[in-house]
């Protein structure tokens, strides 16, 4: 994966959060959302966002629903004191 495609990624991240953010949300955005905007398989934006969370520059929120079964990962910038 080039150096583009990931920088991409990031700023796709950050830019939906930050529109979440301002419309009064928790700024989560899901991978089926981001994977449309940057142009990669779920797949792929999960490696980049995951080793963006180990950095701790993005923060992930995973939903289960009551029934057990994992609804798509969801990714956020890092909020100042959180």
């Amino acid at each position: 994966m080039s150096a583009i495609q990931q920088a991409n990624a990031m700023k796709a991240v950050r830019v939906r959060s930050d529109q979440m953010i301002a419309k009064g949300c928790d700024g989560f955005v899901s991978l089926d959302v981001l994977r449309f905007d940057v142009g990669l398989s779920t797949r792929a934006l999960r490696r980049i966002y995951d080793a963006a969370v180990s950095e701790g520059k993005l923060q992930r929120k995973s939903d289960t629903r009551a029934d057990g079964i994992s609804r798509s990962h969801a990714y956020r910038t890092v909020l100042a004191g959180a």
